[in-house]
């Protein structure tokens, strides 16, 4: 694997997962609220700062490796780039209302509820696009154009993006220590996987160049495991543990490289082709070390404040039952 890819991938990985968790509590607000918020509220209003500048630090880094297709994949994906832009800035401004600005007609669990819609459209945008690069789904080339029929009719993309909202929603109870949904988190946790499984399958069958490699097991495995160290009381407080959950995430994402390296869009581009040359890569590889091992230390202090804060909120609330 060429270090430049693997490197920004890595990035990629470990933004996704804290995007994950965050869109993990968003779907909780929406659905689970009074019985969520006390457990979500405390992770995801020290960490969303950060999940932006990850974000924005996976832009920057991309703009780097791959300086000669991002013009052409921003023609490509205008439209989902600009729901992507709107998402966003949505789910910026209503938690920062939902948190710091007093509120007249709106409760707290409106804003919430606004900002869980953006960070949700979020998501799904990005596991849409996602698809797409693998699959090359709704990408017309000659016209520099997505089109969502293409891509809906494309062979596994929408079997896919079900099977990680399903996936994302039976994992929220397990970030989030939600004990008393153990068993809608194990159904839908394995749901979930099985969609997932099925999507990669359906797609390797249908487009042979989106190879099946070994090195997804490693993603099958975590997502098996995690629901039954969740479901046991001797290991749920392990995976319970914000720390582990991301670790784990980060590394059953990263075997996703194996669907779009050494060639992305259905097996139809080279990712070779579009890197940047070599006397670029050695100043990428350190620049990009040194920015992520700061937002890694970063990652860790944040998650710290989130666990005080949720055994503060705790401390309260058993003072206040007094």
């Amino acid at each position: 694997m060429n270090s430049v890819f693997g490197l920004n991938f890595l990035i990629m990985s470990i933004m996704l997962a804290l995007f994950i968790t965050e869109s993990m509590g968003a779907m909780l607000f929406l659905f689970h609220y009074h019985g969520a918020k006390g457990k979500v509220s405390p992770y995801v209003i020290p960490i969303w700062e950060l999940t932006g500048t990850f974000i924005a630090f996976w832009v920057v880094t991309s703009d780097f490796a791959y300086p000669s297709i991002l013009i052409p994949a921003a023609y490509i994906y205008a439209v989902p780039l600009l729901l992507l832009l709107i998402a966003f800035i949505g789910r910026n401004a209503f938690i920062i209302f939902g948190e710091f600005i007093r509120k007249s007609r709106l409760s707290d669990r409106s804003m919430y509820s606004i900002f869980s819609v953006f960070e949700c459209l979020f998501c799904l945008v990005f596991v849409i696009f996602a698809s797409s690069v693998v699959t090359g789904g709704g990408v017309v080339l000659a016209k520099l154009a997505f089109n969502a029929g293409r891509w809906a009719s494309a062979p596994g993309d929408v079997l896919f993006v079900i099977g990680a909202v399903i996936l994302m929603y039976g994992f929220s109870f397990i970030f989030y220590g939600l004990e008393n949904y153990m068993k809608i988190s194990l159904v839908a946790s394995y749901l979930g996987v099985i969609l997932e499984l099925g999507a990669l399958i359906w797609i390797h069958a249908s487009i042979s160049a989106v190879p099946f490699s070994p090195v997804l097991a490693v993603t099958i495995i975590i997502g098996l495991i995690a629901p039954i160290l969740f479901y046991y009381r001797p290991t749920r407080k392990i995976i319970e543990n914000k720390i582990v959950f991301l670790t784990l995430l980060t590394i059953s994402i990263f075997p996703f490289y194996s669907l779009v390296y050494p060639k992305f869009f259905g097996g139809t581009l080279p990712v070779s082709d579009f890197l940047t040359n070599t006397a670029m890569s050695v100043a990428y590889f350190y620049i990009t070390l040194g920015g992520g091992i700061l937002l890694i230390l970063m990652l860790i202090y944040m998650v710290y404040v989130a666990n005080n804060f949720a055994k503060m909120q705790a401390g309260s609330a058993a003072k206040a039952e007094r």
